[in-house]
């Protein structure tokens, strides 16, 4: 498959670089091509620039001292030269396009220039909007990004009115990417893929970093889908995904001028001292809430609380019941030395706490202990991130006694990993960090096995199987509930953990994988609870985990 990239520069930022990168590393494709912009316009001074554009002055201000502040690392606008990417042999067509207002056509001889290079797809990555013949010459068409939900947020500049009216605007909670075919009607394009990411409330260009680092991946899969699936089945795909109506209701959003820049800025830093205030004053603690009904119990504010130990939290809860008790293994983080451990808590049929002890403790952080049985025999997979892998631990004596099994992955940060046995196979659901600038919140990927030792998961075809911060992160252990199956995950839009999703499991299977989210449970039963990121159901036990504010002065 042949790839045309359509530049303003060989010298790109660094999330273009590692998207070429990757694009590279799929055997069955190569970039062939490099179309140069060669405009005059490019060529413009940077004082030309800025006089062109005083009423934006404010705004470039902002954005820099915003870059200054929170130093995005990695920094995804590092420039770089992908000279190093390029093959020897590949072709490189510069190009002055015939500019219309805010438009580049190209002329009939660098059209044919193109389509003698048989491109299969062209990558839009420089020049301006594009019409013309340049949309119909590679055979699948442009492909282009739009940085924001085009849904809500048409416009510009990227990344910059999710976090500036973040409070205003819920639908701002998380800001999105999309992936195009683009046509001659501008925002009308077809959609390949959608990605959300959490919306930085801060700043802005941590903000921006985040997702343009999550965005660099969706083209590459993108590529690697149309090649498994060939071209009707890729093309049916898009079609089965549009909506029956795809309106936009907001306004075409613009950079801001200097007044409004001034205003949002200024907006921006009292934010941002109201909640160093709030650090200072208040603290958020974990803790685990549970209630013991034959029924699946929902109202979280009639829970008995597992802990009232203020100087450590407890969170990700996960049960095993054995002879007529409940064993609860949670995170336990010491508020003085800041590492988690595994703690279990053994409570009684009448919901009574008889003994609590600390059953796994090592050198790196450890969390969210997703505990099961296979074989008679107990197993445990706490979250290891802090040490690249994911660890399935033995049960040696139940329930304070636990040993290494083996590491099902290695080389892999990743975020609470959720097993299923189901059809003679282990599906394995977690989240893991796709680039150190992007964040483990926000994609859902599957591998599953027939051996539950095997060090070698099979990742599943549609991976990610979710690429929405609103619901990706695996929340506990799979459930039966109304003859379907349950997937708790994860809303961290609003706010890390901030609600838990019910999503039933319609079909699970190595071709094909289909969730449909039912439900959720939002953290509104008490005023001082701002998060919930953990939902179980064993026996008779309901149990969640939530997260309270109290203030440092007047602890309960």
């Amino acid at each position: 498959m042949k790839i045309g990239l359509l530049l303003n520069s060989q010298t790109v930022p660094a999330w273009q670089y590692l998207m070429i990168q990757e694009i590279q590393k799929i055997p069955e494709c190569e970039v062939s091509l490099i179309i140069l912009n060669k405009s005059n316009k490019l060529k413009e001074s940077l004082f030309s620039k800025v006089t062109s554009k005083f009423n934006k002055l404010f705004y470039n201000i902002h954005y820099k001292i915003d870059r200054k502040m929170f130093k995005p690392n990695p920094d995804a606008f590092l420039m770089k030269n992908i000279g190093e990417l390029l093959s020897d042999d590949h072709k490189t067509i510069e190009v002055h396009p015939i500019e219309k207002k805010y438009s580049d056509y190209f002329d009939d001889d660098d059209i044919k220039k193109i389509k003698n290079e048989s491109p299969d797809i062209l990558i839009r990555l420089g020049f301006r909007i594009l019409r013309g013949e340049i949309l119909n010459t590679a055979n699948h068409g442009v492909w282009s990004f739009h940085h924001g939900d085009n849904l809500v947020n048409r416009g510009g500049p990227p990344g910059y009115w999710e976090t500036m009216t973040f409070e205003e605007n819920p639908e701002f909670y998380r800001t999105g990417s999309v992936l195009q075919i683009l046509s001659e009607k501008l925002d009308d394009g077809e959609i390949i893929d959608r990605s959300w990411s959490s919306t930085h409330q801060y700043s802005v260009s941590l903000n921006i970093n985040n997702f343009y680092w999550r965005s660099a991946f969706m083209l590459p899969r993108a590529i690697q889908k149309l090649i498994r699936l060939g071209e009707d089945e890729f093309k049916a795909s898009l079609q089965a995904q549009k909506k029956s109506f795809e309106k936009y209701e907001s306004p075409l959003y613009k950079t801001p001028g200097n007044w409004t820049s001034l205003k949002h800025s200024i907006k921006q830093l009292n934010r941002i001292i109201k909640r160093i205030i709030f650090r200072i004053s208040h603290k958020h603690h974990w803790k685990v809430l549970f209630s013991i009904q034959d029924k699946l119990n929902l109202e979280p504010r009639n829970f008995k609380n597992l802990s009232n130990d203020l100087n450590s939290f407890v969170a990700d809860p996960h049960v095993i019941e054995k002879d007529g008790k409940y064993y609860i293994f949670v995170e336990e983080l010491p508020y003085s030395t800041g590492k988690g451990h595994i703690t279990v808590f053994e409570v009684d049929k009448n919901g009574s706490v008889l003994n609590k002890e600390v059953v796994l403790d090592l050198p790196y952080h450890l969390s969210y202990p997703f505990v099961f049985s296979h074989e008679n025999q107990f197993f445990m997979i706490p979250e290891t991130s802090a040490n690249s892998s994911i660890e399935l631990y033995e049960c040696e004596e139940f329930p304070f006694k636990w040993k290494l099994k083996v590491k099902l992955m290695d080389d892999i940060n990743t975020a609470d990993t959720t097993l299923l046995f189901r059809d003679n196979y282990w599906w394995m659901f977690t989240s893991p960090l796709s680039h150190p600038g992007a964040s483990r919140n926000d994609e859902l990927h599957v591998f599953y096995s027939k051996d539950l030792f095997s060090s070698e998961w099979i990742p599943h075809v549609e991976n990610p199987i979710s690429s929405n911060v609103s619901n990706a992160r695996p929340a506990g252990a799979v459930f039966q509930h109304n003859n379907k199956l349950i997937l708790p995950t994860q809303d961290n839009s609003r706010t890390y953990g901030y609600a838990v999703n019910f999503n039933e499991i319609i079909t699970l299977s190595p071709e094909k994988i289909v969730l449909k989210e039912l439900e959720k449970l939002e953290p509104k039963w008490n005023d001082n609870v701002v998060a919930t990121h953990t939902f179980g159901r064993v026996g008779k036990l309901t149990f969640i985990d939530c997260c309270e504010t109290y203030s440092k002065i007047r602890l309960p």
